[in-house]
């Protein structure tokens, strides 16, 4: 499955409570099925979503992801923060092992983090370290174009103040960066494997040691990989399950599902055709994890007629949501009421940041043509034939091109509007909205963290990410003013605000927030995914029967 850019946070995962027998069997093995996808298995490099499942079995962070979505302890016994929320003291537990049995030290750390900083190893994934003070200006040190302030590798704001000692500082407070080290690319690695094994440390399962729950036993590329559980593993005793076997599967491979119903495979993170959706949910074999995406189209807000509110609340007003996500996303995605997904959480960590009032809802799933039609006449368009032709441009993969033809009917029916669908590829896409050579423009993001404001950033004057032309500097302050706090009885209100002012210009049109189907057999319990599209087997367990 395609992972886009995202950094991590708060984890706020579903464990997955799927009936079945009472008594678990240790020694048994589960049979995952996952997308062949697996690019590379360095924590530092992980750049796809089945890549960083297998890094997240076998290394395991300063913290760590309990059974009930939490962040707790992990090679960490424990932490400090200064108070001015700066500076984070981790102490490292001496019973933390790797999987030959070393010492994991914070040296480890350390050595991981910077070395993923390192401008010449050039990992997609060292942006997310940039929240460590100087980490950005020693990632960027050999980008000539760079104009911030560059830093050498010592001026990192991390370090090893003795064996089992870590201090790291941040560039400013920060309220989910404890969470962010659940993250791959925090994993520590170990210096001495990889200086005497190249690349080729994360490439074979002699050479791939971890200090995570399971080891890797035996690897065969683009078949399968078996795992076992990892005796030096600190938090051993939490296991349920010892073995683990990670079928790889195409990406178009129809057996899977054929092999998940005869229950040749115990559960699988795959594509589910929508005519097997109410089947396997209705056998109690599928649970739809909500993830932190949202769909939404991008107006041009430098052309006419897009550059009138009026004319793009009308237009975002005019789709009709609950036949999108019936008709052309399978019935398993949920319609979008802002631009924030449901799964982010809000003042209440408990609660959805969409839930904490119901004004914090601007759209909703049924068009609401009466007001769309208000909305055109107030920007001049009482006659439809005067309104120009419109064109959507998307990437052709997936099902867009059944999203977008749904919308075009929707446009046509509602508002009696033209409108040209124009598919293109990735590189052509990205070309014409670089050259700002476009209508509307469909688009999708994936929360880079488990918190409103990574999905509210995007919308600022300054991010490379606002393809609208959109800026305002009222809503730059929300930002930067939550930015600058980590007390979310702060930060909330400026986000709502931030949203709210979104929502009322509308320079986007929220359409959806995805979700992930995962199909379990009815006699595995206990696992657990996140809304990153993670899945954890940590704490699954797999009975001898197969009940309903």
């Amino acid at each position: 499955m395609k992972r886009y850019i995202s950094l991590f946070c708060i984890f706020f995962i579903l464990t997955l409570t799927v009936a079945g027998c009472s008594l678990g069997n240790k020694e048994s093995t589960i049979t995952f099925a996952l997308e062949n996808n697996l690019k590379n298995l360095d924590p530092a490099l992980s750049n796809t979503e089945e890549s960083d499942i297998i890094v997240l079995h076998t290394f395991e962070g300063l913290t760590r992801v309990d059974k009930d979505g939490k962040t707790v302890p992990g090679a960490a016994y424990k932490w400090e923060k200064s108070q001015d929320g700066l500076k984070y003291t981790f102490y490292i537990s001496k019973n933390a092992k790797w999987a030959d049995g070393k010492p994991v030290t914070a040296h480890d750390f350390e050595y991981a983090w910077k070395r993923a900083l390192d401008p010449r190893i050039a990992s997609e994934n060292a942006f997310y370290l940039y929240y460590i003070k100087n980490a950005k200006g020693y990632n960027m040190s050999d980008y000539p174009d760079y104009k911030g302030t560059k830093y050498k590798r010592d001026d990192v704001g991390v370090k090893a103040l003795d064996d089992y000692t870590l201090e790291v500082t941040l560039e400013s407070p920060c309220a989910y960066w404890i969470d962010l080290t659940n993250l791959p690319v925090y994993m520590p690695v170990r210096k001495d494997v990889i200086e005497q094994y190249a690349q080729e440390w994360s490439r074979n399962e002699s050479t791939y040691i971890g200090n995570g729950a399971y080891r890797i036993t035996k690897w065969k590329e683009n078949s399968y990989i078996e795992m076992d559980v990892n005796k030096n593993y600190l938090h051993s005793a939490n296991i349920k399950n010892t073995k683990i076997k990670w079928t790889l599967v195409a990406e178009d491979d129809t057996n899977v599902i054929d092999s998940f119903i005869k229950g040749k495979i115990d559960a699988a993170l795959v594509p589910v055709p929508s005519d097997k959706i109410l089947y396997f949910t209705a056998d109690r074999k599928l649970t739809v994890s909500d993830l932190l995406k949202s769909y939404y189209l991008s107006y041009n807000v430098k052309k006419s007629p897009f550059d009138k509110p009026a004319v793009r609340k009308a237009l975002s007003l005019a789709i009709d949501r609950s036949e999108l996500i019936h008709v052309a996303i399978e019935g398993v995605n949920k319609a979008a009421y802002g631009i924030v997904p449901f799964k982010v959480p809000g003042l209440d960590a408990q609660k959805s940041f969409r839930t904490d009032s119901s004004e914090y809802n601007y759209i909703y799933p049924k068009a609401d043509i009466d007001k769309a039609k208000q909305y055109l006449a107030e920007a001049g368009y009482t006659d439809m034939k005067n309104f120009p032709q419109i064109e959507l441009i998307y990437e052709d993969v997936g099902n867009n091109r059944d999203i977008m033809q749904t919308i075009q009917a929707q446009w046509q029916k509602n508002l009696g509007l033209s409108v040209k669908l124009v598919a293109l590829d990735n590189n052509a896409l990205k070309s014409k909205i670089e050259d700002g050579d476009f209508n509307i423009a469909a688009g999708s993001w994936n929360g880079e963290y488990n918190d409103p404001i990574a999905f509210l950033e995007l919308w600022t004057s300054y991010s490379i990410f606002n393809i609208t032309g959109w800026a305002s500097g009222e809503y730059d302050t929300f930002i930067q003013n939550a930015r600058a706090s980590d007390d979310n009885k702060v930060r909330m209100p400026l986000l709502h605000n931030a949203e709210g002012l979104l929502m009322s210009s509308m320079p986007i049109s929220p359409l959806f927030f995805e979700a992930e189907p995962v199909l379990a057999q009815n006699n595995l319990t206990g696992f657990v995914t996140s809304p990153y599209g993670y899945i954890y087997l940590h704490y699954a367990e797999k009975t001898a029967n197969n009940k309903k």
